[in-house]
């Protein structure tokens, strides 16, 4: 089992549209990077995942099952990320992506983000409560 496993094993969490060092003096800057990488992320998602069956409920338990079990082998993944927006037709679109240390997006050779894409018709209450107001969470 690689070190993102055991990493996510012990499930720390952050939740927030920013990833961000409490003592971190450039804190809107952190903010903004954030937020213009979660919406790059998400077009090259859409564009690039297949979608997934539909979920009736999307639960914490599958949430950390799929970024332990489905962790690529690629050894710049450091951790994961899960962003949400409504779906036009209903429910929400969940994607589920692995980054590196810098936030990267991590691509397999063919340039195709590793993750899902699914759409849920609704989520667990843990679930709930990590996305709180926001739309991404990262996993570390």
């Amino acid at each position: 089992m690689n070190k993102l496993s055991n990493l996510f094993k012990d499930i720390h969490l952050k939740v927030a549209k920013k990833q961000i060092v409490k003592n971190n003096n450039n804190f809107n800057s952190s903010v903004t990077n954030m937020l213009n990488s979660a919406f790059r992320w998400f077009d090259i998602c859409l564009k690039n995942l297949p979608l997934e069956p539909t979920y009736q409920q999307l639960t914490y338990k599958s949430v950390i099952a799929y970024f332990i079990e489905q962790t690529p082998s690629d050894p710049k993944v450091s951790k994961g990320a899960m962003l949400r927006q409504c779906n036009p037709r209903g429910g929400l679109t969940i994607i589920q992506i692995f980054l590196d240390e810098q936030n990267e997006l991590i691509c397999q050779s063919n340039g195709k983000p590793y993750g899902r894409r699914l759409v849920v018709q609704e989520m667990d209450e843990e679930v709930t409560n990590c996305f709180g107001k926001e739309d991404i969470i990262i996993f570390e």
